[in-house]
């Protein structure tokens, strides 16, 4: 087994490298591993370029990244909707070369609980709103 050494100095005058310092304490002190296998880690995840995390960090951040998209799509979701049976109410005009005279909406004789547009033929699955 061959052995490489090297020596690494963290200068205090310098901030950076005494925010290093700092951090390296931190993680040591959180994750009970040598500064040498931390300096390896840092290294090898500096090189492919992406953040090894935790199993703990990674379950929190998937937690917290599918909360966001959860509490995004809860805000849109409304809005959208309402978009989109709107649009499903009015008739397509299909542009022509010659004006077309464009008709209202017909308005419904009497008011019934079918009155909802029917998305059955429709792209989007209404399912999930327990209809």
């Amino acid at each position: 087994m061959t052995e490489h050494r090297f020596t690494m100095r963290l200068d205090d005058r310098y901030v950076d490298e005494h925010a290093a310092w700092q951090k390296l304490n931190d993680i040591q002190r959180r994750t009970h591993l040598s500064f040498n296998r931390i300096v390896v880690d840092a290294i090898n995840a500096y090189e492919h370029d992406q953040l090894r995390l935790s199993a703990q960090d990674e379950k929190r951040l998937v937690v917290r990244t599918a909360d966001a998209v959860a509490d995004k799509l809860q805000q849109m979701l409304p809005a959208y909707l309402a978009g989109y049976s709107a649009g499903a109410t009015v008739p397509a005009v299909v542009p022509t070369a010659r004006p077309v005279s464009i008709e209202p909406p017909l308005k419904a004789a009497a008011s019934s609980d079918d009155d909802m547009p029917d998305f059955s033929g429709s792209v989007m699955d209404f399912d999930f709103m327990g209809s």
